[in-house]
């Protein structure tokens, strides 16, 4: 179970084992990937890529538009399958 893999590698924090809200947001987490896994094409969620593409990538506010190297991703890509469909852009920092 994911809630105890959670506990175990959190150990220094035993009150999260009476935490409702957050075995809530667990199982939600759960819900979500599961769902996106067994979606027909299965969507993947992109968040390595080293270099800025406009088709899958939206820049953040801040970012450095004269660059395209990929500081860091604040939001990921969500991609269908193994195609270059995108279904939402990730959002970067350059």
């Amino acid at each position: 179970e994911v809630c105890s893999q959670i506990y175990l590698t959190l150990y220094d924090y035993p009150c999260l084992r009476q935490s409702s809200g957050l075995r809530q947001y667990i199982e939600e987490c759960v819900r979500v990937s599961w769902a996106l896994n067994v979606q027909n094409p299965r969507y993947i969620i992109s968040y390595d890529s080293r270099t800025f593409n406009p088709n899958i990538h939206t820049r953040f506010h801040t970012s450095d538009s004269t660059s395209d190297d990929i500081l860091e991703f604040l939001w990921p890509t969500l991609l269908e399958g193994n195609s270059t469909c995108c279904v939402f852009k990730g959002v970067v920092l350059t």
